[in-house]
């Protein structure tokens, strides 16, 4: 036994009645499962904890010290009961508290007993200290202000904060709930505290849910089924890991000892959204779309194995437009969720969770491009995305106060059917531009095979809570191992051919290809199937949060990850390791929670992304072999007026179909401008560190009474161990079986000449006056640097920069190509601030709640393609080839920003949500309704205008642009570069915010 530390036991509802031999069996079986738990540190494995909370506090009495204090505490959130004493210096605590609330018992002979009610929340620890007083003929009790004693930067959303308010209750809104959180990655991916948006990490039940590829949740949860949600955006603890960004962490709800349930339905249609400001846009039909939701939970032996189910199912449909041709078309989703969950606690002190989750998804009308389509053939006609997610946890208190715990999880996705279905050259083919809609075929391939996205992870971790002379210490250790793995064929569309054109001529609701010696033709065969990837992470972490006094406290910990990716091939991607100190400390002005001062310092390391262009790149399995020719052909709708006639895309097609076979088809090397072959165009040289980012907090924190607080963070960031693509005079050529000569690309770790920065203010608090409530969130920001890492879409590469040093630096290395300024995820003010007003009379109750949001407009530049080597179109100084093959300079050029970059900004965005809930009590039966009106106010910010700019390369000679030396002249607006009639203005309806719209939902609980 360890000197001072507490003992403490699990109790079922009440004294324990276990006999001197069921208590030993249950000892022995806990010892064998703890030996267990050490065998599987050694498996290949990892998982995520942060579903459960921590509880502590000092019982003292006139200031001095108590122990052998029993504190018991009791849930309707806990089988059972939880006891401990207090240690000589009167600290006491608990772990693996599920969130909810907590009544909290202090008692001893000779003293007045105590009890607290206190909230519990996922991933934080709350405190509740006692002083207790000699007891008295008339006993009283004391009840004192419980207190947040977490060293994190946490927002926490309840499930029943989040059904009252006027949002959708899915993980992704409620994350935006947050400060520091906005969805301004590409396709309105989320960005946490400025990170890309594939590093961060999404948890439900404690396991990673992140989508492989795009880094975004997939949605293996029932949103009737989320108990809480919290959101950690700085001073995160080492206990996790694997992201620069920050940590969403989501518990799905338990069973109890009284039998609940719930039946939801939610109802929507297109036709309930206001018309926007765009002059003859599409009404969509009156399709109503319902969302049924179905929870039951109860127990199987009271106080010890509860269980809980749930299911969804939604059949929906939504009003959507094309881009530029404003075609409206219905998309449609048909979706079922199902899912079980038992929580047990065994052997009085043992606890055991099991989720599973099982997900079906049939979609039609899909856009696959972030840039939209223009026409109906560019949709993908039906995409499935079948799914399963187990989650397995075990924790367990062992002797001397220590505390174990394991979990298992395991993720299986798929993409069925997700791009065209036609293999032939003409319906098959994609037709688009960078940065521009698609149009005549969906990218990518439908009938190439499915894309899978696996990932399995184990976790094993040990709590000791210590108390010495200098103060108490909990101690957290832990080793965690995570497998990921990726099966695709990247086939770019079902035909293997795409076509990248300059322009389209859209009147009315058509598109018409414009083909000229802008155009490129694209061949692209995958020849080899992909085996999948193995994308693996080790680590290990410990952490000491040291509560030197009441008033003082310290968190010193680190975490260390090694990794061990290898792509299809089985080449090694990275077999590097990193060291991620986390260090914090909190000044406690009083000793009572109600001021806080706190600083920190933290490295967080992300883990080795498979997105394309990096983790996979240099595969010869899955990757296509990739051959692009300048067409030379006559034009093609160049010239003219509507009334001579114009191709649509099928037709034009032909007409380039038919030169490209004159000239030798895929044979053809006159007109041949890029090349590449997987496995030797692009290598990883050397093993790839993981990204990283240091952070720096400062915060203040303050108790409002018993019913409110308020924090205030001020947070910077720095990135380091960027992606970065090199192809220069040192990287050498191959010749690929043809025998074309190719020039080779290399993946490194570059930071000499990349940069990204985030700076932060956030303001969050809550506050509640009887029956009216307070609380949100605001953040002023500034996210600045030379690359998003994240989709530029410009340049093509979705995860690796291309540094003007590094890529092609002879014919590329003009400053206007990666100028540092503001990037596209950058927005100044971000807020969201709610109210809710409470009445019950009778058997009846009423919320009104109120949500005010505000996004300042996102950063954009004036930024267009130009052909900088002077290869298709020559300029005077053009710099000469040194000896390059030229085959991985893109005939679709490279960026130049004509403008400062991020110096023009869109609309800000205002929106004034209200939401009613009613409820009836029949029994025990509540009967709700919930009325939701979006956008009071209707108000029509445009949120997504057009950027483009033309210039010679992207409007051909007719339109009387000239090239221009990028090193060396200004350019000027008129003579090289113009732009579009519509820059700045909306293109569509989907340009605008959301208009008023009003949903409804209806149900019963019992």
């Amino acid at each position: 036994m360890i000197a001072n530390a507490p003992d403490i036991e699990f109790t079922g509802g009440g004294e324990s009645s276990m006999n001197p031999s069921v208590r030993v069996i249950g000892n022995e079986m806990r010892l064998l499962v703890a030996t267990a738990l050490l065998v599987l540190a050694g498996l290949p494995a990892l998982a995520q904890q942060g579903t459960t909370g921590e509880l502590t506090g000092v019982v003292s009495a006139a200031s001095a010290p108590l122990a052998d204090i029993t504190v018991t505490v009791t849930s309707a959130s806990l089988p059972g009961s939880l006891k401990t004493t207090t240690g000589e210096r009167g600290g006491y605590y608990f772990t693996h508290l599920p969130p909810g609330d907590y009544t909290v018992h202090f008692e001893r002979d000779g003293l007045q007993p105590s009890h607290q009610l206190v909230r519990v929340y996922v991933a934080q620890t709350t405190r509740a200290d006692a002083s207790l007083v000699v007891a008295s003929v008339s006993a009283t009790i004391s009840v004192a202000a419980p207190s947040e004693d977490s060293d994190q930067i946490t927002s926490n959303f309840r499930g029943d904060l989040v059904e009252q308010l006027p949002t959708q209750r899915t993980l992704r809104d409620i994350a935006l709930l947050a400060p520091s959180v906005n969805p301004n990655g590409v396709r309105n991916r989320l960005l946490i505290a400025g990170a890309p948006f594939w590093s961060s990490i999404f948890l439900v039940d404690g396991a990673v849910v992140n989508d492989n590829l795009g880094g975004q949740p997939h949605d293996l949860f029932i949103e009737e089924a989320i108990e809480e949600t919290t959101v950690l955006t700085g001073a995160v603890s080492p206990e996790y890991g694997g992201f620069t960004g920050g940590v969403v962490s989501v518990r799905s709800r338990s069973g109890g000892d009284e039998l609940r349930g719930s039946a939801r339905t939610s109802l929507s249609n297109a036709a309930w959204t206001a018309a926007t400001p765009w002059p003859g846009e599409s009404r969509p039909s009156d399709d109503l779309s319902a969302v049924h939701e179905l929870t039951l939970g109860g127990f199987v032996i009271r106080d010890r194995l509860w269980f809980f189910t749930a299911a969804r199912f939604a059949d929906q449909t939504t009003a959507q437009t094309t881009r530029l041709t404003n075609i409206a078309y219905p998309a449609a989703t048909k979706e079922r969720r199902l899912e079980g969950k038992l929580t047990g606690q065994l052997f009085g002190n043992d606890g055991l969770v099991v989720s599973y989750l099982d997900h079906s998804r049939e979609e039609t009308g899909i856009v696959g491009t972030p840039a939209g389509v223009l026409d109906l053939d560019a949709l993908i006609a039906t995409r499935s995305t079948p799914a399963t997610f187990l989650t397995m946890g075990y924790h367990s208190m062992l002797p001397s106060n220590l505390f174990v715990e394991a979990q298992y999880a395991r993720k299986n996705y798929a993409l069925q059917g997700n791009g065209g279905l036609l293999t032939d050259r003409i319906a098959g083919t994609v037709v688009s531009g960078r940065r521009f809609p698609s149009a005549n075929a969906p990218s990518s391939c439908g009938v190439c095979g499915n894309d899978q996205r696996n990932n399995e992870s184990w976790l094993l971790k040990g709590m000791l809570f210590l108390q010495t002379r200098r103060g108490s210490h909990t101690l957290a250790a832990g080793a965690e191992s995570f497998h990921e793995e990726r099966i695709v064929n990247a086939n770019t569309s079902s035909s293997d051919y795409s076509i990248q054109t300059a322009r389209f001529r859209i009147i009315g609701q058509r598109a018409y290809p414009i083909f000229d010696e802008t155009t490129v033709i694209t061949w692209a065969p995958v020849r080899l199937p992909s085996l999948g990837t193995d994308f693996n992470t080790r680590s290990i972490f410990l952490n000491d949060r040291w509560d030197v006094t009441p008033r003082v406290h310290f968190s010193i910990g680190a975490r260390y990850d090694r990794n061990d990716a290898r792509d299809t091939d089985r080449s090694v991607v990275s077999n590097e390791h990193e060291l991620s100190p986390r260090l914090s400390v909190t000044l406690d002005a009083r000793g009572d929670g109600a001021h806080r001062i706190a600083a920190s310092y933290g490295r967080y390391v992300s883990r080795i992304p498979d997105l394309p262009g990096l983790g996979s790149a240099a595969q010869r399995a899955g990757n296509p072999h990739v051959y692009s020719w300048r067409y030379a052909g006559p034009g093609i709708n160049v010239f003219g007026t509507p009334e001579d006639g114009f191709l649509g895309s099928g037709d034009a097609l032909a007409q380039l179909f038919a030169w490209f076979d004159s000239v030798g088809g895929v044979n053809n090397r006159q007109f041949l401008t890029g090349l590449s072959s997987p496995g030797l165009s692009t290598l990883i040289p050397q093993s790839l560190r993981s990204p990283m980012v240091d952070e720096m907090t400062l915060g203040y924190a303050l108790r409002l009474g018993r019913q409110g607080s308020l924090r205030v963070d001020a947070t910077t960031r720095e990135w380091g161990g960027f992606y970065a693509a090199r192809l220069d005079s040192t990287t050498g050529k191959q010749v690929d079986p043809e025998g074309n000569p190719i020039d080779v690309n290399w993946i490194v770790n570059d930071d000499s000449a990349t940069s990204r920065t985030y700076r932060a203010v956030q303001v969050q608090g809550n506050w509640q006056v009887r029956s009216v409530r307070f609380g949100g969130g605001y953040t002023w920001s500034r996210l600045r640097g030379n690359t998003d890492g994240e989709g530029d879409f410009l340049n093509g590469e979705p995860a690796t920069s291309r540094p003007l040093h590094l890529w092609y630096p002879e014919l590329l290395a003009y400053p206007q190509r990666r100028p540092v300024g503001y990037l596209s995820g950058d927005q100044t003010h971000r807020a969201r601030v709610w109210v809710g007003y409470d009445v019950a009379w009778g058997r009846s109750a009423l919320n009104l709640s109120l949500l005010q949001t505000y996004d300042s407009g996102r950063a954009y530049s004036v930024v267009g393609l130009i052909d900088a080597s002077g290869t298709i179109t020559p300029y005077a100084g053009s710099p000469g080839n040194p000896g390059y093959s030229l085959t991985q300079l893109s005939p679709t050029g490279y960026p130049y920003y004509f403008s400062e970059r991020g110096s023009l900004r869109t609309d800000s965005v205002a929106s004034t949500d209200i939401a009613l809930n009613y409820e009836h009590a029949l029994g025990r039966t509540r009967l709700f309704f919930q009325g939701d009106v979006l956008n009071v106010l209707d108000r029509a910010a445009v949120t997504a205008p057009s950027v483009e700019v033309l210039t010679l390369l992207r409007s051909g000679r007719a339109s009387g642009l000239t090239a221009f030396n990028p090193f060396t002249t200004k350019p000027i607006e008129g003579v090289h570069y113009l732009r579009a009639p519509d820059f700045g203005k909306p293109t569509g309806p989907s340009s605008y915010q959301t208009p008023r719209t009003y949903r409804f939902s209806i149900g019963a609980r019992f």
